[in-house]
C-alpha cells in the first residue's frame, strides 16, 4: 500500500513542477542572478526512508532526484555541488522550459 501511494505523491507533486501557475518547477521563482534554485523532499513513513535535495538547477522534476538520493543512495540530503554527479542522468531542463517572463 506504501509504494503505490508514494507513487500517486510523486505522480501529483510531478504535475504541480510541470505547471508554470505553481511556485515549483517550472513555475519556480527565480533568484536574484536570475537563476532557478530548486528543493524536494520525500519521506517513506513506514521505512522511515527520507530523501532530500536544494539547490537543483537542471533537472526538471526534483521530488524525482529526492526519490533516487531515497532509494539509491545512502544519504539523506544532497545539495548543489554534491548533486552533480546524480544529475547527469536525470531529464535536464532547457533554460527555455524554466523561465517566463511574468516570473522575471
Amino acid at each position: 500500500m506504501t509504494l503505490r501511494v508514494n507513487y500517486w505523491i510523486r505522480t501529483f507533486v510531478r504535475e504541480l513542477e510541470n505547471s508554470p501557475h505553481f511556485k515549483a518547477g517550472k513555475g519556480s521563482v527565480l533568484t536574484t542572478d536570475g537563476t532557478v534554485e530548486m528543493e524536494a523532499c520525500i519521506m517513506d513513513g513506514n521505512s522511515k526512508n527520507c530523501g532530500a535535495v536544494s539547490g537543483v538547477t537542471t533537472v526538471v522534476n526534483p521530488i524525482s532526484l529526492a526519490r533516487k538520493i531515497m532509494e539509491k543512495t545512502p544519504h539523506i540530503y544532497l545539495a548543489f555541488d554534491g548533486l552533480r554527479p546524480l544529475q547527469e542522468n536525470r531529464l535536464v531542463a532547457h533554460s527555455c522550459f524554466m523561465h517566463h517572463t511574468y516570473r522575471l
